[in-house]
């Protein structure tokens, strides 16, 4: 047990002196904001939340490369928001940035920029996959392959089955 401690006393101190452990401000200054992925695709949807704004006030919700407008959200009582946004359906595929632009809670005008990928529409057929028609194929020979497999045993069975004579 007191290796263990001068195991873990070890570690924090070499983390400590090198550098290794990242320290950040908590909790963060300013407002925040999370979406519920990283990526989607054009035409998807997203939730995003954010708290630490202005109560009472509204945040918009812009798509950038190019800028395209998507929401603006209430904030409520707390200086938090949810809501879910749209990707337009013809938004170029790649890397972008949402946007979120509002007030904070001192009344100056902020901005929380979020990374999201923007990814190309694939069939799975396409990629090599497992396509809708490759799946009924499958589900219709595994179920041939059941009722084969049961005539089988049936027919075992039959065949096992002492005769009874009459005579």
């Amino acid at each position: 047990m007191r290796r263990m401690g001068i195991l873990v006393m070890g570690v924090v101190a070499s983390l400590a002196v090198s550098g290794g452990v990242a320290s950040a401000q908590y909790p963060p200054e300013g407002p925040i904001v999370a979406v519920s992925e990283a990526s989607v695709q054009p035409g998807g949807s997203i939730d995003v939340e954010g708290e630490g704004w202005m109560p009472e006030s509204t945040v918009s919700l812009t798509l950038f490369s190019e800028p395209r407008p998507l929401d603006t959200a209430g904030v409520d009582s707390e200086g938090a928001f949810a809501t879910t946004v749209v990707i337009p359906a013809d938004v170029e595929v790649g890397p972008h940035v949402l946007q979120i632009s509002g007030t904070d809670p001192e009344g100056d005008p902020m901005t929380v920029d979020v990374s999201l990928a923007v990814l190309a529409v694939a069939s799975a057929e396409a990629e090599g996959g497992i396509g809708p028609g490759v799946v009924i194929g499958l589900i219709a020979l595994f179920a041939a392959l059941i009722v084969i497999g049961a005539v089988v045993v049936a027919g075992k069975r039959r065949s096992s089955t002492p005769a009874t004579g009459s005579g």
